[in-house]
């Protein structure tokens, strides 16, 4: 459970990035 919330965070993380660079 804890891998897949940090899994989750990862994505998170990666989509705003994503977006800031949009």
């Amino acid at each position: 459970a804890c891998i897949s919330s940090r899994i989750t965070t990862v994505i998170h993380v990666v989509r705003y990035h994503q977006i800031n660079y949009n």
